[in-house]
């Protein structure tokens, strides 16, 4: 006689069979997710980027069934962080006011991420969170559930972290969730550390503009990589030239200068 799987047998099979299914699922959605925020930030301008952030935080959220998720940047001069991206889904308060420079110190477990690549990952009833006031730590407690938070590091260093918090119900899986946050976290940082790069540059080359405007004297700038040279307005006015009468080429200075003085 053919043998026949007790019926419990059979449900647990299948139950396991939809179980296999729905992770291998998750984990496409998990992959199409980071591809896709990984492709956002490829050469996306600098002005862009803090809403893109935003974008992506709101992704990361709904992906994962948080109800708000937050970056936090680390300024080492005063020891501090500073809640600079926010995303709460429509029935969950926005913190991001009133989370502007708070002292390590006044977070302990702020300083445990601060410290080394670990996740930190608390429910409120362990009473490891420790917030500015009693009221705003009133506020928490009596509704999140869980928070979850993973250290940004660049070149070694920690920038900041990225988060997600639960208000509603616990997160069932953190593989995938944290391993989603490590690597937001890396390509946000990359975009933060870029951004602030370029405009600390766009604004240095803007008051050299200024002061070369102000001093009133001929510049011209030779870069010997590519052989061309930057002559500025005034250093083009100053042998009689407009500003259209003039190559980039360095023999545009040398053809002017006379034979015996080359060498000099």
């Amino acid at each position: 006689l053919p043998y026949v799987l007790p019926s419990l047998e059979i449900q647990n099979h299948s139950i396991n069979k939809n179980e296999t299914a729905l992770a291998l699922a998750r984990r496409i959605q998990f992959e199409a997710l980071i591809a896709s925020i990984s492709t956002h930030f490829i050469n996306i301008a600098i002005e862009d980027i803090d809403d893109e952030i935003v974008q992506c935080l709101q992704q990361i959220g709904t992906f994962s069934q948080a109800d708000r998720s937050q970056v936090f940047l680390f300024h080492s001069l005063d020891n501090s962080v500073q809640n600079t991206h926010e995303w709460c889904s429509e029935y969950t308060k926005k913190l991001q006011p009133e989370l502007q420079k708070v002292s390590l110190e006044t977070f302990p477990w702020f300083q445990e991420i601060s410290t080394g690549q670990q996740t930190v990952s608390y429910s409120f009833g362990e009473q490891k969170f420790l917030p500015i006031t009693w009221e705003f730590q009133n506020n928490i407690e009596n509704s999140a559930k869980l928070f979850l938070y993973v250290p940004m590091i660049y070149v070694k260093k920690f920038r900041g972290f990225v988060g997600l918090e639960f208000l509603r119900h616990n997160i069932p899986a953190f593989e995938d969730i944290t391993g989603l946050l490590r690597t937001v976290g890396e390509i946000f940082i990359n975009a933060v550390v870029r951004k602030n790069t370029e405009t600390a540059l766009r604004e240095s080359e803007e008051r050299y503009a200024l002061a070369a405007k102000g001093a009133n004297d001929g510049l011209w700038d030779w870069n010997l990589k590519t052989n061309i040279v930057y002559y500025s307005q005034r250093w083009k006015s100053m042998i009689g030239l407009l500003d259209n009468e003039i190559d980039d080429i360095p023999n545009e200075w040398f053809g002017r200068i006379h034979p015996e003085d080359i060498d000099r």
